[in-house]
């Protein structure tokens, strides 16, 4: 395997750094997809795009598996959990919880109900998402029917 200067594998760099262009692109395009009819030669043309780049988020996850799991390290479950994964997962749920909240309370005002929804979307309904192609899955199909 290459190496580059520092000792980093070169391959990995640059899977990272397409990865993360790949990333903008999704979200560049899944916004105007959105707001784009359907059929149209602009929906067709970001729905190739925004296809084109989903593979970015499961390319994340295997390079940090990758590195995780390299024999030339060792990384106790102790430390694992407490100092990898349990921070990762506050992150996750103050974040996401967040700006679940901000969406419903912009569509639905301030109440207890938007914060209750808020956590359940966030902490039991979309826990999946976090390695789903794209969030918008969510939401029903925007594909013409060929019916």
């Amino acid at each position: 395997m290459s190496q580059t200067i520092g000792g980093r594998l070169a391959y990995a760099d640059l899977l990272r750094c397409t990865a993360m262009l790949a990333v903008i692109v999704v979200h560049i395009t899944g916004g105007a997809l959105e707001a784009s009819p359907v059929g149209t030669p602009d929906f067709m043309v970001l729905n190739v795009y925004d296809g084109l780049t989903h593979w970015c988020v499961p390319v994340f996850v295997m390079l940090s598996g990758m590195f995780l799991l390299d024999p030339k390290h060792s990384l106790p479950p102790s430390k694992l959990f407490f100092g990898h994964m349990l921070r990762i997962a506050a992150a996750l749920a103050v974040w996401g919880t967040a700006y679940a909240l901000v969406e419903r309370v912009q569509v639905h005002g301030l109440s207890w109900e938007s914060v209750r929804a808020a956590l359940y979307q966030e902490l039991l309904g979309n826990c999946f998402l976090y390695t789903s192609p794209s969030p918008r899955d969510r939401t029903r199909a925007r594909m013409p029917s060929s019916a």
